[in-house]
């Protein structure tokens, strides 16, 4: 689910603009951001600011989603820097206005659905953090506070409502396991059990055997006596399978349920390998997995509301965080995948994947500190080769 994650945590390059401050923390300033009568107060912006730049885990995925460099601190350790603030308050605007869009729309939001939501943000979270940071944290949502995490799970929420809208799906369990019985070719798994060897003639014993009614754990036993498990190796859709192996993929859709192939060329780190493959069942992927696939398919159309719903808000930033434009930025696109500012002396805008995102002052604002010794630890900059482009 990198498209989740690429979208909410992409961030712009290093500002050269700071907020600078006196010390002391200011909090008379009546809000951070309107959107309508939605107020987005400082202190749920700071307290967002603070969680985003001081867990470990959120500051390796936002290193990791970013197209250039950031910065977490301003001029001192009682500041932030503008365009990371910029970016955070983007976020929460953008949370802001998709919701209004699903209100004014009448989209009824279930506890379902919102615990849907949450898996998937948390599934995102955990992905991403397996594969960009190489650790595993499966509860990183709840350690991010309520105001971050709550903005990430209802955008999740509010999009899921906008995509099946789209789809024409109620945003039900059964609405969605309708969805996938409709659209078998892609929702319905292949669940797959079998064996790894290491020449193609022992495959061939091994498939005469199981196409003859000899049990996988005894072929198992003899063929491959160091396997661990049962054989088991899992359930796939088809375009699972594609990216794991086209050969695969090609062998195993056509094939019934009972069915054994194989051997198929299978190549791994250590060299090639041969599989043999049964297919046990062919389930539906779980619902969650079902959203997944509305949401990517219909986030065109998500997207295309929430920036219509974006043009129509009465948006106001706080000028001494940045001013509100829905110019186009200088790259990337709509919906899933962020767009990136730019950097310079000028400064750089937060981002958005739906058209706006709040730009940092055009000068240096005097006396102002968004949350003062909330930023422990040296300046950090993450190498400008780091980030990925969303998908």
């Amino acid at each position: 689910m990198k498209r989740l994650t690429t979208r909410l945590l992409a961030l712009p390059a290093a500002a050269t603009l700071v907020l600078l401050g006196s010390g002391c923390n200011v909090q008379w300033s009546p809000y951070a951001a309107k959107v309508g009568s939605n107020v987005i107060t400082p202190a749920q912006l700071d307290g967002a600011l603070k969680v985003a730049s001081t867990n470990k885990d959120f500051e390796c995925l936002l290193e990791h989603s970013s197209t250039g460099g950031y910065r977490f601190e301003g001029s001192g350790s009682d500041t932030y820097d503008s365009s990371f603030a910029a970016f955070v308050l983007t976020n929460l605007i953008d949370t802001k206005v998709a919701h209004s869009v699903v209100q004014s729309a009448h989209l009824a939001e279930s506890p379902t659905a919102l615990a849907m939501a949450k898996s998937q943000v948390d599934s995102a979270f955990s992905g991403e953090l397996e594969s960009e940071c190489g650790t595993s944290e499966p509860d990183l949502l709840a350690q991010l506070g309520p105001s971050l995490a709550n903005s990430f799970v209802q955008l999740q929420l509010d999009e899921d409502a906008l995509a099946a809208r789209a789809a024409d799906v109620p945003l039900t369990v059964a609405g969605i396991e309708t969805y996938e019985r409709a659209h078998a070719s892609t929702t319905q798994e292949s669940c797959l059990s079998g064996l790894f060897l290491k020449t193609t003639a022992t495959g061939k014993v091994v498939a005469r055997l199981l196409e003859h009614g000899a049990s996988l754990s005894s072929v198992l036993a003899k063929y491959s006596p160091g396997s661990s498990g049962n054989g088991a190796l899992g359930c796939y859709t088809t375009a699972q399978l594609t990216s794991i192996s086209p050969a695969i993929e090609k062998a195993v859709v056509p094939a019934a349920v009972g069915a054994t192939v194989g051997p198929i060329t299978y190549g791994s780190t250590s060299g090639t390998a041969y599989v043999v493959l049964q297919i046990t069942s062919r389930p539906f992927e779980p619902v969650v997995g079902g959203l997944d696939q509305i949401f990517t398919t219909y986030s065109t159309a998500f997207s295309s509301a929430v920036a219509a719903g974006i043009r129509r808000a009465a948006i106001q930033v706080n000028p001494q965080y940045g001013t509100w434009t829905t110019k186009a930025a200088s790259s990337g696109s709509s919906g899933s995948s962020a767009s990136s500012g730019s950097s310079g002396s000028s400064g750089s805008s937060g981002s958005s994947g739906f058209g706006g995102r709040v730009e940092v002052p055009s000068g240096s604002p005097m006396g102002f500190v968004l949350n003062p010794k909330a930023v422990q630890g040296p300046l950090r900059t993450a190498p400008s080769s780091t980030g990925s482009s969303g998908g």
